[in-house]
């Protein structure tokens, strides 16, 4: 049995900054981790999501001040992301947990702007060549 609030960030919350990724796992069937993200009216995010290759898993976003989810990312171990236009100023809750509340997995989760060249961006020259990887 597991309750979990839906507004302010939720309870016991972690906050995920713009260009933070987060990677770790539930433990229960029914656990809802929260986390919660400072967001600016007019601001577009991509949220990805991976849940690992048992079940699907999803991240239910709160607006400040929703009862329900304005925005579910599912995904499976494959991944998924979803744009979103954030359209109030405030704190958004980020609820992940297994899709049916089943079964734990491992999963990732990542927020970044994709307005005014993202959170934590690097700059590229027209003709350059970037070399790196993701850790």
């Amino acid at each position: 049995l597991s309750i979990q609030s839906v507004t302010g960030g939720g309870c016991n919350s972690k906050p995920i900054a713009c260009g933070q990724t987060v990677a770790t796992n539930t433990s229960y069937n029914t656990e809802m981790d929260a986390y919660d993200y400072a967001g600016t009216a007019g601001q577009v995010v991509s949220i990805a999501f991976e849940w690992g290759c048992y079940n699907g898993g999803q991240v239910d976003v709160y607006y400040p001040g929703a009862s329900m989810p304005s925005v579910i990312v599912s995904a499976g171990c494959s991944g998924n992301a979803t744009n979103v236009t954030l359209p109030s100023s405030g704190t958004y809750t980020l609820l992940v947990h297994e899709t049916g509340y089943n079964g734990v997995n491992s999963y990732s989760l990542s927020i970044q702007s994709v307005t005014g060249g993202g959170c934590n961006s690097k700059p590229i020259a027209c003709g350059q060549t970037v070399n790196t990887n993701t850790i």
